[in-house]
């Protein structure tokens, strides 16, 4: 099924666990971004913020703040 639509279940996993962050890092601006990642499957937070960039053209602390969603100091 994924072969024949040029897709990888790797691909696609990535891509619910990238989406589910963004979501979280949009709707919950006093969780650390490191928690986050944790929370959607990642263990190396570096590993995190490039696949981050790669998919959303922003690194996660930068998407958060171009949301207007920076945590409270």
């Amino acid at each position: 099924m994924f072969a024949t639509r040029d897709r990888t279940v790797a691909g696609d996993l990535r891509e619910v666990r990238l989406r589910r962050a963004r979501r979280l890092i949009e709707t919950q601006p006093d969780r650390p971004i490191g928690l986050i990642a944790f929370d959607c499957g990642y263990t190396d937070l570096s590993a995190f913020g490039k696949a981050f960039k790669r998919r959303f053209g922003l690194g996660p602390s930068d998407w958060r703040a171009s949301m207007g969603t920076t945590p409270a100091a």
